[in-house]
C-alpha cells in the first residue's frame, strides 16, 4: 500500500498529520467511534478503554472494547504504525481461553454476543494486506478479523483535521431480508414499525405492544419505543465527531400514540432480533412471511 504525502478534497489541500502516540488514536476513536465502521449502516459504540484482561499465561489489557450493532462485541488493538502478522498474533492472544468472555457481562445486549477482533493501525504492510484480503486470517472459527487503517491529515490554512478510515478486511455480508405483512413488503425496520402501527390501529395497550420484542435485548439508553420529543432531540444531537445517528424514526407520520402519549419507534434491528420478533408477531395473530 502506498500512502501519499497529500490528498485533495473539495479544493482543500491536506498534508499528513500523523498521530504521535497510540493514546492519541485511542482518544480520537473514543470521541468518533464511527471510524471503526466496517460496513454502511454499522452502529459502533465504545464500551470501555484500557480494559484489564487476565489471560491464562499473563495479564493483558484491551485497548478498546467496542460494540457493533448491539449484538457484537469487539476487541480492538491499536498500533501507531504499519500493521503486520505479529500484531495479528497479539490480538489473537487476547482470545486464548475464555477470559475475554468476562467482558461480555453487563456490556452486550445479548447474553451470548458475537465476537470480532479488530486491528487498527496508521498503515499496513503490503504482504499482510494481501493475506488479509485473501481471508487467510481469523481469530477463531467463529470470530473473524477486521482491519482498519486510519490516516490523519490537516488543512494548513484552517488547521481543520481530517481522518480517513480504510477497511482492509473482507466485510461481512449484510442482511437484506424482506417480509410481507398485510400485502406489503418491508425491510426489517419498517416491518417492526408496521407491527406497531397495526397494534395502534387495533387499540392494543402499550404493554401488549412491548410483547412484540419479548426476548430481544436492548442497550438501556435505546429502548424499543421512546417519548417522541425525547427521541427527536437525541436524533438531532451530533456526536463529538459531528456524526448524527438516527436511532428512531424521525417523521411525525411514523410516530405512534398509546394511552395518549406519543412515541417514536427504534429504527434499526439485527437479523438475530427478528427471530423472536417474528415469533411474537405470529403469536399475536399477525400473518407475516419472509420473501
Amino acid at each position: 500500500m502506498k500512502i501519499y504525502s497529500h490528498v485533495s478534497a473539495n479544493n482543500i489541500r491536506l498534508v499528513e498529520f500523523p498521530f504521535n502516540v497510540e493514546l492519541a488514536m485511542e482518544g480520537y476513536i473514543a470521541e468518533n467511534p464511527d471510524v471503526l465502521s466496517l460496513a454502511e449502516g454499522d452502529v459502533v459504540q465504545v464500551m470501555d478503554l484500557e480494559v484489564p484482561l487476565k489471560k491464562p499465561d499473563k495479564d493483558g489489557r484491551i485497548d478498546i472494547l467496542a460494540s457493533y450493532n448491539n449484538d457484537t462485541l469487539a476487541v480492538v488493538e491499536l498500533k501507531n504504525g504499519d500493521l503486520n502478522k505479529a500484531h495479528f498474533e497479539q490480538l489473537k492472544g487476547y482470545f486464548d481461553g475464555d477470559a475475554y468472555l468476562e467482558n461480555a457481562k453487563d456490556r452486550a445486549s445479548s447474553t451470548k454476543p458475537n465476537w470480532l477482533g479488530v486491528l487498527v493501525g496508521t498503515g499496513i504492510e503490503s504482504d499482510f494486506e494481501r493475506e488479509v484480503l485473501d481471508n487467510k486470517y481469523s481469530i477463531k472459527d467463529d470470530i473473524p478479523l477486521a482491519v482498519v487503517v486510519l490516516r490523519r491529515y490537516r488543512d494548513k490554512e484552517s488547521n481543520q483535521i481530517f481522518v480517513i478510515a480504510d477497511v482492509i478486511a473482507p466485510k461481512a455480508g449484510k442482511d437484506y431480508s424482506k417480509y410481507e405483512f398485510d400485502g406489503v413488503v418491508y425491510k426489517k425496520n419498517r416491518l417492526v414499525l408496521a407491527f406497531v402501527k397495526k397494534c395502534e390501529m387495533d387499540g392494543r395497550s402499550f404493554d401488549e405492544v412491548c410483547g412484540l420484542v419479548k426476548g430481544v435485548k436492548f442497550i438501556p439508553s435505546k429502548p424499543f419505543m421512546k417519548s417522541y420529543e425525547v427521541a427527536m432531540k437525541e436524533n438531532e444531537t451530533p456526536s463529538k465527531g459531528g456524526h448524527i445517528s438516527w436511532f428512531y424514526f424521525p417523521k411525525d407520520e411514523d410516530s405512534v400514540t398509546f394511552s395518549g402519549k406519543k412515541y417514536a419507534v427504534l429504527n434499526w434491528w439485527t437479523a438475530k432480533d427478528m427471530d423472536p420478533i417474528l415469533k411474537n408477531a405470529k403469536a399475536m395473530g399477525f400473518n407475516v412471511r419472509k420473501v
